[in-house]
């Protein structure tokens, strides 16, 4: 194989030892073994591109950075295809170095269908598939497998004691991870396999194999008084997302949706106090730079504190958005959506889940139509909402009387966009039901052939677009198929995966043509995997313990085929789960839900008009060379954690002083497309919150040395420098500067002398002020313009300009 960078240079992560943000201080010193630093090596199963916008390969760079430095922790994901085509090595983002030379890999696992990727991965990293074989080698790295799918990870399993991971964790990891990383990185390296064994016994929710079994809790984080993510130190990638940063204000959902993977697994529900979230949303704006908060949570409105939260945020970030909702909350209360609106959300999901109100029961959801047509009613009156998307989940035993209930229910939708005159475009979403294990569904009967899903596919298809809505089917029937046998078999299923590596099988966005016939060979699906489950069915991982019995389980399966529904806990009675400690149990029955009230609303709308409204301040700024090929994004990003530490040197608290920043310049629309890869001088726009804080903000600016202005102030004419490492020969460039000077029309004259090529614009050309001058030498082309000029013409022919006024 070769050895290459896996990633591409848009992935690039932005290294903290650089000059663009201080050395972590006050860093406990890591052990080293044999004068080499214990290096971990944080791997993702999918593309940059498909989790770019998740927190996952963030919170274990803020666990590992607690013990390590940052030149300790690297990255690794799925391999773009052009790399797994060469058959490149896998290796870490940032410093290039093999996956296989360092010494602990965090891998996380996000959902099923990218388990697929592990073997892959591990065989481009030239690491044996299996813990046995690394085990009796004692050869580095080790391997500890968590993450979202984690309890439904047995796809990884050669045996009980064997498998793709040498440990695997389940649950929350908050600190524990921090302290795996210590104890790994303080052992000597010849020891480190016996030390993660003995681990097993210190750190809740660690399982590692070939350990004796024993039962394993699963980790639960009590600490939520404090949000760790936030807090923590955070990556700086080169990407689109390099000015969002993401905010979790409460863990798990209070509910008891039988269909819910995340619902149970996660349980029980928490909260992060405001004072909290206020004091992370701070920390994370100062060490990103982001002017963009996405609020994260399973169902970010049962938070006590909702109005306090939305407008506490959109007076420290420009954007504030809000995602997942409860349609019920949603529907209790008239004021609530219109606050939403008056926040600046235009768009919705609702999750209405069942398609009638029988396999609304079914799944536990508390949801009837009249409820979902209230919380339908509460958008159709906003003229504002510009989208609502009802997302629903097929279960396979949808009969005629449901799609009679749906189609019923579109006609009522329809009715109340006529009435109110909505503007909103409806959109109906589709899962197929994954049947999760540690739910009550796992017992439910599994399809896995086309037959079974096509006609209730069909049906749903016919009563949406019917109904002249647009119909969505999240994935297709293999993808779906693969992952349902993964998370609920309970056979040895890692030598099919191991297979699909062979094969150079991955998942990238979708499953190749004959996966799963490939995966069926090696594991036929069988009577027994398929059939309903009875109450002592052996089930994978059931050695794990997450607080809620199988007999309670098995109990709200049959509750659910009944048609029966369980309410949630919250502000109401326990329903003895078994999740909650006492405290946890306490606040959860006492919860109340601070609804916004009139005065709240007006607040946030007062402030987002401030904002809308606000003018900015203009700054000279110089990006320095090696930010020549970043996004616009990460530049912004980058000038913006500059300013404020500017400004706060100048005795200004610049988290809530800047809001934005904006190039006017040369990665502003009037260079669009027009420009290649450049550094140096620009001028960027600085928002302020507010137009009477703007005159602080330029003093603030102006006194900590920045060149700052009230106006615009561009400059008339700036020095363009272009540069290409593999063409200096002055021939080449003088071609070059032709070409460039033809393709704006303008006329010159050719004159060389003492090395040097002097293409000098005729006059009349020189009155079109696009160019004043053009120069060849030194193995460069230098000129003078003006905003007018335009190089395009040169874009793809890897230029690198330095830009100077």
């Amino acid at each position: 194989m070769k050895s290459r960078g896996s990633a591409s240079a848009s992935a690039i992560c932005s290294s903290r030892a650089g000059k663009y943000k201080k050395l972590l201080e006050n860093q406990p010193s890591i052990a080293h073994n044999n004068d080499m630093p214990f290096r971990v090596l944080i791997m993702r199963l999918s593309q940059f591109r498909d989790v770019v916008k998740s927190t996952s390969h963030q919170f274990l760079y803020g666990e590992c950075a607690r013990v390590l430095d940052d030149d300790c922790i690297d990255f690794a994901f799925l391999p773009p295809e052009n790399a797994r085509r060469r058959r490149d090595v896998l290796t870490g983002m940032r410093s290039h170095m093999p996956a296989s030379e360092f010494d602990l890999i965090l891998v996380s696992n996000s959902y099923a269908v990218e388990l697929i990727n592990l073997p892959y991965m591990l065989k481009a990293a030239g690491i044996p598939y299996s813990s046995d074989e690394r085990r009796a080698s004692n050869t580095k790295p080790l391997i500890i497998m968590g993450g979202s799918n984690a309890l439904s990870s047995q796809g990884i399993l050669f045996s009980e004691d064997n498998a793709l991971a040498d440990a695997v964790y389940f649950g929350e990891g908050e600190r524990n991870v921090t302290e795996i990383v210590r104890t790994l990185s303080q052992a000597a390296a010849c020891k480190r396999r016996e030390t993660l064994a003995g681990l097993q016994d210190t750190i809740t929710g660690l399982r590692v194999f070939g350990t004796a079994e024993k039962i394993i809790k699963k980790a639960v984080f009590s600490g939520t008084n404090v949000e760790m993510l936030a807090n923590a130190e955070q990556a700086l990638f080169d990407s689109t997302e390099a000015g969002t940063v993401r905010l979790m204000i409460s863990y798990d959902c209070p509910s008891f949706c039988s269909f819910c993977f995340e619902g149970w697994e996660r349980k029980p529900y928490r909260e992060v106090p405001f004072e909290e979230l206020v004091k992370a949303a701070k920390h994370l704006k100062r060490e990103t730079g982001a002017d963009t908060l996405e609020i994260t949570a399973f169902n970010f409105n049962t938070h006590t504190d909702i109005p306090k939260i939305i407008t506490g945020m959109n007076r420290i970030f420009a954007q504030v958005n809000f995602m997942s909702q409860r349609a019920d909350i949603l529907a209790s209360n008239n004021a609530l959506a219109s606050y939403e609106i008056a926040a600046g959300k235009r768009q919705y999901t609702l999750g209405a889940e069942g398609i009638s109100e029988r396999i609304r029961s079914y799944f536990n959801k508390n949801l009837d139509e009249a409820t979902l047509l209230r919380s339908m009613t509460q958008l159709m009156t906003q003229n504002a909402v510009k989208e609502i998307k009802l997302f629903y989940i097929l279960a396979g035993i949808e009969a005629d009387d449901d799609f009679a209930d749906f189609s019923r229910f579109l006609t009522k939708v329809a009715d109340l966009k006529t009435q109110y005159g909505s503007p909103a475009r409806i959109l109906c979403s589709f899962g197929l039901l994954v049947r999760m294990p540690f739910t009550p569904l796992q017992y439910e009967k599994l399809l896995l052939t086309k037959g079974e899903w096509q006609p209730v596919v069909e049906k749903t298809r016919q009563a949406v677009e019917g109904a002249g809505y647009e119909f969505r089917l999240t994935y297709p029937y293999e993808e779906y198929f693969l992952s349902q046998a993964l998370v609920l078999t309970n056979q040895y299923a890692a030598p099919a995966l191991v297979d699909f590596a062979e094969r150079n099988i991955v998942y990238d966005e979708s499953l190749p043509a004959g996966a799963w016939e490939l995966f069926t060979s090696r594991f036929p699906v069988t009577q027994e995997l398929t059939a309903e489950k009875t109450p002592g069915y052996r089930f994978a991982y059931g050695g794990v313990d997450t607080r809620t019995s199988a007999e309670f389980l098995y109990a709200r399966f049959l509750e659910a085929r009944a048609g029966r529904e369980m309410k949630s806990c919250m502000g109401g009675e326990c329903r003895g789960c078994g999740s909650c400690t006492d405290e946890q149990r306490k606040f959860l029955l006492n919860h109340v839900i601070n609804m916004p009230t009139a005065a709240d609303k007006a607040e946030v709308a007062a402030l987002l008009l401030e904002k809308q409204r606000a003018k900015p301040v203009y700054v000279k700024f110089s990006i320095p060379e090696d930010m020549s090929h970043t996004r616009t994004e990460t530049r912004a990003a980058f000038v913006m954690r500059t300013l404020m530490d500017a400004a706060e040197s100048a005795g200004l608290e610049a988290v809530s002083s800047i809001m934005t920043v904006k190039d006017v310049l040369f990665d502003g629309d009037g260079f669009k497309g027009k420009i290649p890869h450049w550094y140096g001088d620009t001028v960027y726009a600085v928002y302020p919150f507010a137009n009477d804080a703007r005159a602080e903000l330029l003093r603030a600016l102006e006194k900590s040395g920045r060149t700052a202005s009230d106006t615009e102030n561009m400059p008339e004419e700036f020095k363009i420098t272009l540069e290409n490492e593999s063409r200096t020969e002055p021939k080449e460039l003088e071609k070059t500067a032709q070409g460039l000077l033809d393709s704006m029309h303008l006329p010159y004259i050719l004159s060389r002398k003492d090395g040097c090529t002097n293409l000098t614009i005729v006059p009349k050309a020189l009155k079109k002020h696009i160019v004043g001058s053009c120069l060849v030498r030194g193995g460069k082309i230098v000129m003078t313009c003006t905003s007018k000029a335009d190089f395009s013409a040169i874009i793809k022919e890897r230029f690198t300009a330095h830009i100077q006024f």
